[in-house]
């Protein structure tokens, strides 16, 4: 067996191992079909297969950005080019429009996908051997958290799968790295203790904490477009009306499609009701360490709860798991 491996560009110390791309959007099949020469297999949301472009293998994965249709394509770098060319050919006839990382990311905010997650395994006694063996200019060593929510204890910024909405695919029929812990938190009910949700940000308050870079003073954090990320992994806190915690926003940034600023969000089971408004503080807790973090005051931004994924064709089509293809 063969395994690459390949980080993300602004972690590579090296020539590209891979290429990754996505066709995606209401007429990605339509490109598909062309770049294949036929009808692309039924395939389910999520699932893989193996297609033939420009004479080269390629894996597909069934993907499906707010739930429009389209797969993305992973092949060894030598072959990028002749894969590529023939997709942009294909595309040539079908109006597609190529666009950057950056765009992609927006698409996930209303799809309701939680990209970064901060991984379990910087604590814990069965993870120190993979934490010792890490180089210290490894991806995964030189991370930084960012955002409003603050704790000294990193085990408060990891999930269960049931925080980020996947406790639907737990199955306990079959042994796995971490089974005895979700068999517990079942138990306990703590399964049913927080929600994924989607946080829409109210335009006022996003207006005058952006507008706050153009009056006299250190105004507030800079709200990067359309993703405002400022760290690897980024957690605002979450509070109810009376300034209580109750979660923890994190993939944050700007939909055209909606016109507001969204985030998605794992909160407490009491405020996750849609139209329940809360309120999402922006900015470091205290006066930041980053070299890339301004000088800057905290805000407070009212935000409104709704479903993750907030689109309602995604909610239906990633639920029934709807095959795309032929």
């Amino acid at each position: 067996m063969e395994i690459w491996r390949d980080n993300p560009s602004y972690a590579r110390t090296g020539d590209p191992v891979v290429y990754r791309y996505e066709v995606q959007g209401p007429g990605a099949i339509d490109v598909i079909r062309d770049v294949l020469g036929e009808k692309p297999p039924a395939v389910k949301f999520f699932h893989g297969a193996r297609f033939t472009i420009a004479g080269k293998t390629v894996r597909a994965l069934r993907h499906g950005m707010a739930a429009e249709p389209g797969f993305e394509f992973v092949g060894p770098w030598a072959d990028r080019d002749a894969v590529v060319g023939a997709i942009l050919e294909a595309g040539s006839r079908h109006g597609l429009v190529q666009v950057g990382g950056r765009a992609y990311l927006t698409n996930s905010l209303e799809s309701g996908w939680l990209p970064r997650p901060l991984p379990a395994f910087y604590a814990g006694e069965s993870s120190a051997g993979f934490r010792s063996w890490l180089d210290a200019d490894e991806i995964d060593a030189t991370v930084s958290l960012g955002g409003s929510f603050y704790s000294p204890q990193v085990e408060d910024y990891f999930f269960s799968p049931y925080d980020v909405g996947y406790g639907r695919i737990v199955k306990f029929d079959h042994d796995f790295i971490g089974r005895a812990a979700l068999e517990q938190q079942v138990a306990g009910g703590r399964s049913e203790q927080n929600r994924k949700v989607t946080l829409v940000w109210n335009g006022e308050d996003v207006e005058k904490a952006f507008g706050s870079m153009f009056r006299p003073g250190v105004g507030a954090k800079f709200i990067n477009q359309p993703i405002a990320h400022y760290a690897t992994y980024h957690y605002d806190r979450v509070e109810s009306g009376d300034g209580a915690y109750v979660g923890r926003s994190m993939h944050t940034g700007y939909s055209a499609n909606e016109r507001c600023m969204l985030s998605v969000a794992v909160v407490d089971a009491s405020v996750a009701t849609p139209g329940t408004e809360v309120t999402l503080v922006w900015g470091e807790p205290t006066p930041s360490s980053k070299p890339a973090v301004e000088e800057h005051v905290q805000v407070r931004i009212r935000a409104t709860v709704q479903p993750a994924p907030l689109v309602a064709k995604a909610r239906g089509e990633y639920r029934s798991n709807t095959a795309v293809g032929a």
